[in-house]
């Protein structure tokens, strides 16, 4: 209510990475007012051991469900609340008094836009490192398609999604190592400027394009390798952008991907 967090999310309403960036905000404050009254319980005596262990247990139950869900899935539920907590630290998971509440304030105020920042906090506290995303917009591509083809939807993955098709683990359950970024994210999946899929169909069939900007052509050639080649899908680069193409393609595909190109004006 102080914070007007409904409204929010409302202006993102149309940016998913924006979204579960202010979700890990939202839920990393929770987890900064959860550890604080812990702290102030325990000291004063009050928290007793036998409720502590009843604690663990449920983190456990919950964490076993988890581990049996799909990994994109275990992010959509987890993400946040493992990495909020961390970044309102700055990445500092040293700190024993918690997140200071002028930081709170702060993000708050002006929250982070990305799932990058959230991952790599220093890219939102630090001016210098400061990396906001690029907006990568795509047109309708139905006509290169051809007829019958309609867009049914599109979004964004943002660095933590775009991070499970390079290779990059998720973690089980909520444990000590999914605080840590390395847990989520991995080498080529860091560097991305912005993103965003379409997903279009015809009947029961359906392709999938996704534009990616990164931030220097090494990053661009990093995720394009690690990529690696799967039945039904392929990926381009040009100069600091790659573009992939998956799903039923009607012999379509290179004509989709340079159309892609195009659009978000990358450099050849």
């Amino acid at each position: 209510q102080h914070f007007g967090i409904d409204a929010m999310l409302d202006r993102v309403k149309d940016d998913d990475d924006g979204a579960s960036a202010i979700g890990a905000l939202v839920e990393g404050s929770g987890t900064a007012v959860m550890t604080a009254f812990l702290l102030r319980e325990m000291q004063a005596g009050r928290l007793k051991p036998e409720a502590l262990a009843e604690m663990a247990n449920h983190e456990a139950v919950q964490g076993a469900k988890l581990a049996a869900a799909l990994p994109f899935l275990r992010r959509s539920l987890l993400a946040s609340y493992m990495l909020g907590f961390p970044f309102l630290l700055r990445g500092d998971l040293t700190k024993v008094a918690g997140a200071d509440p002028a930081d709170l304030n702060r993000a708050f105020a002006k929250p982070p836009v990305s799932s990058e920042q959230i991952l790599h906090p220093e890219k939102y506290w630090d001016p210098a490192q400061a990396d906001a995303p690029v907006p990568v917009v795509l047109p309708d591509l139905a006509k290169v398609l051809g007829a019958e083809w309609s867009l049914a939807g599109q979004g964004k993955l943002g660095e933590l999604n775009l991070a499970l098709l390079v290779g990059a683990g998720t973690p089980v359950g909520n444990t000590p190592d999914a605080l840590s970024a390395a847990a989520w994210t991995n080498q080529a999946a860091s560097g991305v400027g912005g993103d965003v899929y379409q997903h279009y169909s015809k009947g029961t069939e359906g392709v999938t394009v996704l534009a990616t900007v990164w931030d220097t052509e090494q990053d661009a050639g990093e995720f394009e390798k690690a990529l690696g080649s799967l039945p039904g899908r392929r990926a381009w680069r040009r100069g600091a952008a790659v573009v992939v193409v998956a799903g039923d393609l009607p012999g379509r595909a290179e004509a989709l991907a340079l159309a892609a190109f195009d659009a978000v004006k990358a450099p050849k």
